[in-house]
């Protein structure tokens, strides 16, 4: 996996056409703080929405193309341009069925195209309820962590969707192809396994901040600590030959039942996250308070691991998620903006939400899709 040290990049401009409820809108963004304000359903969200696919090609809240183009157009259009060592000029156009993207007039791809140049960290309030979610919501906040730290992380979770989808048509096919099962079998082990070495390096990463963090919050009386399960059982740091034969024997257990159900029943899809306070699962133990200062903490030491990997502070999208911290929670929170010195965008109803406690930055009020 890559980690480097590169000069950070900023949104300097963005154009936004038929864009969710946005027709069209201009913008002009500082360095800093960047203040979305408005009332909700007025295209704050939206406007953080474009900014994430203009920084990562993927919108904050996996929404589907059709769902990001404005209501009776054919298409949606999103141009950025980058301020920093090299100029960045983005063009994506989003289709019902697909995104055409052209970076200086050249096209790409895939997401870690953008990752390479810039990583992203996003916060929005629908996090907030992880701790006591279901699984799949916290292996996708660590799987954003992991893209952040690691951008080719992206690749191996978009290539082992693709052989998974392939995987369970076959398993629900008759009469079941032995051969390209037994294929399809292997690619989805050594894609699993480097998405799972990848998921615990991140673990490892951000550790020791997420401790420190817990601490700092809720009180030296409480420690903090991040797991990773496969099955219920916890695995720490292991290389991947040995995570691809944990996966073999994990095959082994289910295979037979894998016939029955018609379905992949191992692999990283099914593992899960777990943040502990005080040695006990947070998701069984932990109160609201409690649980929503384990998010705080990781989104923190998300924030501060991918600058420590990767040389340069991530720019951070945080939507509407100020309103739902308590005063000490979003003084670390801002803390932490301050310290990484970088590029932010913040969404509240209105600026009495923040405070004061963060330096006035530009700010562009909304209403109905456009700005006032």
């Amino acid at each position: 996996m890559s980690s480097f040290a590169k000069p950070p990049l900023f949104l300097q401009e963005l154009l936004i056409r038929s864009f969710r409820n946005i027709a069209e809108l201009s913008l002009s963004f500082e360095p800093g703080a960047n203040l979305f304000i408005g009332h909700n359903g007025h295209g704050k969200t939206n406007c953080l929405e474009a900014i994430a696919l203009a920084l990562s090609l993927r919108p904050m809240q996996g929404l589907q193309n059709i769902d990001l183009i404005k209501f009776d157009d054919s298409s949606a259009f999103i141009k950025a341009n980058f301020l920093g060592p090299h100029a960045l000029d983005l063009h994506i156009e989003i289709l019902p069925h697909g995104k055409k993207a052209r970076l200086n007039q050249q096209t790409i791809k895939n997401a870690s195209s953008m990752g390479k140049f810039i990583s992203l960290v996003s916060f929005i309030p629908a996090e907030l309820a992880m701790i006591q979610g279901a699984a799949n919501l916290r292996r996708r906040a660590l799987d954003q962590a992991a893209t952040t730290l690691f951008y080719d992380h992206i690749a191996a979770l978009k290539a082992y969707d693709k052989i998974l989808a392939h995987r369970n048509k076959l398993l629900k096919s008759w009469p079941l192809d032995q051969q390209s099962l037994k294929v399809f079998t292997e690619l989805l082990i050594k894609e699993g396994a480097l998405i799972i070495h990848c998921r615990l390096k991140t673990i490892e990463a951000m550790q020791d901040i997420f401790a420190r963090k817990i601490k700092l919050i809720l009180g030296h009386q409480f420690s903090g600590h991040l797991g990773y399960s496969m099955e219920d059982a916890a695995v720490f740091k292991e290389t991947i030959p040995d995570l691809m034969c944990r996966l073999e024997q994990s095959l082994s257990q289910v295979a037979s039942l894998e016939h029955k159900r018609k379905v992949t029943l191992f692999g990283p899809h099914l593992d899960d996250l777990v943040l502990s306070l005080n040695g006990y699962n947070a998701k069984k133990t932990a109160s609201r308070g409690q649980s929503r200062a384990l998010v705080l903490a990781f989104k923190l030491a998300h924030m501060l691991a991918a600058e420590r990997v990767r040389g340069a502070a991530p720019i951070l999208i945080l939507d509407d998620i100020v309103s739902e911290l308590d005063h000490n929670t979003k003084a670390n929170l801002f803390e932490v903006v301050a310290e990484l010195k970088t590029q932010s965008f913040f969404s509240a109803t209105d600026l009495k939400t923040f405070g004061g406690q963060i330096p006035q930055g530009r700010i562009f009020e909304l209403r109905e899709g456009a700005l006032l």
